[in-house]
This record gives structure tokens, sequence and C-alpha cells, in this order.
């Protein structure tokens, strides 16, 4: 999120106006194109560095959280029944079989429920969370039609998070709760008047939140094992997500972790994660 120091106080609204006086129509188009089919977003740093770009659409009644390199294959889904899924798509389990690689019987790796949006307050169902210390890719491609908002990745050590919230309750009485929490930045209306509203904060971060190499590489599935990787082969500078699994009303927590390197040795895949700095 922009901090304090990053932009010139005396820069005023009236010396900007002057500087380009179509800075208003301007701002109104980005607004436009950035909300009007997704809302797509990314974390980056002064000094170059970026998570994934990631995207979320309300369609119908139900919205939808993804990562655009994986957009097409896997995605977060929360319908108006209160079912959500953490799910490989149709359309990707599909092209996984047709490139003859294992696929899973089930497509969801997590499903829960939950709460309904209130008319006071909101419910909390998703936390997508980015810590400075492991963002690692290069700035994402955008173009007039489908813009990318950039946050300021939080200090080292923290994290930005991105929470998603429902709500039946009116903007004008809404807006100051989630201001107490974070930075609103967009909100949508389903079809069925639920409101999904995205607010990021800033957030410590414990290093502990991710899980050991020892135990991931434990509980890592490949959908070809022949292809991973050739012996003595290594990976490097890799990004992976981890996440929990949510029992009914309680909420996703997915963390974006860059800076994987993965090897095989003696036929056993390993994985070390190491911070920027």
């Amino acid at each position: 999120m922009p901090n304090e120091g990053s932009y010139d106080k005396n820069m005023t609204l009236e010396r900007i106006k002057a500087a380009d006086p179509n800075l208003l129509g301007k701002v109104l188009d980005f607004t436009h194109r950035l909300t009007r089919n997704k809302f797509r977003f990314v974390v980056g740093t002064r000094s170059g560095l970026y998570s994934t770009a990631w995207f979320t659409r309300g369609i119908g009644n139900s919205y939808y959280i993804g990562a655009r390199p994986f957009g097409a294959t896997m995605k977060i889904s929360l319908h108006d029944d209160e079912n959500c899924r953490l799910a490989f798509t149709k359309e990707g389990i599909a092209a996984m079989k047709g490139q003859g690689l294992d696929v899973p019987e089930d497509r969801a790796f997590v499903e829960w429920y939950r709460n309904p949006a209130p008319e006071d307050g909101a419910v909390h169902a998703v936390s997508l969370i980015f810590p400075t210390d492991y963002l690692r890719l290069p700035a994402p491609g955008a173009s007039y039609r489908k813009p990318v908002l950039i946050i300021d990745a939080a200090p080292p050590g923290k994290a930005i998070e991105f929470g998603f919230f429902f709500s039946r309750e009116p903007q004008a009485t809404a807006m100051p709760k989630f201001l107490q929490i974070g930075m609103p930045l967009v909100r949508t209306t389903l079809d069925n008047g639920e409101v999904v509203w995205v607010v990021a904060r800033e957030i410590e971060f414990d290093r502990a939140d991710i899980p050991s190499e020892e135990r991931w590489a434990g509980n890592v599935r490949f959908h070809d094992r022949a292809a991973f990787l050739e012996p003595g082969a290594v990976e490097r500078d890799l990004t992976t997500t981890f996440w929990n699994s949510p029992n009914d009303g309680e909420s996703l927590r997915v963390i974006e972790i860059g800076g994987v390197t993965a090897s095989v040795q003696d036929g056993v895949p390993m994985f070390r994660i190491e911070p920027t700095r």
C-alpha cells in the first residue's frame, strides 16, 4: 500500500492538474478498466521484486480468485450456497488428462462452507498473504485493456494481506468499519445482493508459518513424476503457494512464497526456501 514517503506532499492536486489537465479522466478511465471485468493486482518492492499477478471476478452469485499463471488450471471459488473450494478447474483437469498426466478423482484440494453474508458486519472468507522477504518475480505484464494494480510491499519481515469479506451492509456504514482494519481496494456486488470487499493491510509475518522443507517434501504430489527433475538438476527461484484446510465457518489462508530451490537427491525430491535478504 502507498507509504507516506512515497509521494511529494507539496505536489498539490492543483499542481498535478496543471501538469496534466486530463489527470482526472485518466484516473477514472483506469479505475473503470480495472474493475469492469476483473480486478487484477500484484505486490511489488521498489527494488523490482514482485509477487504473482492475481485476479478476482464476480460472476452471477459466485466470486472467483486465482493467480494468472494457473488461472485456467485451478482457482478459489466462493459460491452463493456458502460452498467454497480451492480446486482444479474442469478445463485444467481435461488438459492434464490430454497430456497423459496423473489427475486426482476429486478436483478440490480444499472445500469448506463460509457463513452467510450478514446485514450488519462481514464474513471473512479468504486471505492472500505476500511476505516481502519472499518476493522474487519480475514486473507483471499489463496492457491498456488489462491493467494491473501494483500494491507497495510491506517493510522487510512483514507481509501484505488481502482479505476477502462477504457483507450485505450498505457501503456508507461498512466502509468505516473496514477502514479500521485496512484499506478497502474494491468491492463487487453479486446478483444476489451480497457484496465482496477486498481489503489490504500490512501484517507481521512469522517464518514459522511456512512448512518446513522436510514436511513440505513429504506432502508434495507430482502429476508427472518422471518429468519432475533429472538426477542432479536444480531449479531455483521458484514461486509456490501454501494453504490451510479451514473448517466450516473459518477462512482460507493462502501464502505465496518465492525463492524455492528444488532438486533430486537419491531419487528423493528436496526443497529449500531462502528469503531475499
